[in-house]
């Protein structure tokens, strides 16, 4: 019983809040993120694109009075300025992804 609970510690202390990173990472990689955004949490550092790295949300992000994962859909679905600025390009993936995708972001930067 003990080897249990130990291994369960483990799992859910190296998982994002949906699955796992490997899983976030994936669907970072397939909803292309990774072609302009680093991920250096996950070891995504494959870009050569100036675009900040996801593994820290700026204030702006986690202070949004209608919480993060609103600031991140509604920017990404270019409803909504960051600085002055609208995301570069319009979510072009699920719905059910970019929740993943928020989601996973979100427990990511509460790990610093």
């Amino acid at each position: 019983m003990k080897s249990i609970t130990l291994i369960m510690a483990f799992v859910l202390t190296t998982s994002t809040a949906f699955g796992d990173d490997a899983a976030l990472t994936t669907l970072l990689k397939d909803n292309k993120c990774s072609k302009c955004h680093v991920v250096k949490a996950l070891g995504l550092i494959e870009t050569k694109s100036k675009a900040p790295d996801l593994s820290h949300l700026s204030k702006e992000v986690t202070g949004y009075k209608k919480g993060p994962k609103k600031f991140i859909v509604a920017f990404l679905k270019k409803k909504l300025s960051k600085k002055g600025s609208k995301h570069k390009l319009a979510w072009k993936g699920s719905d059910a992804d970019l929740d993943l995708i928020a989601d996973g972001l979100i427990e990511l930067n509460s790990r610093k």
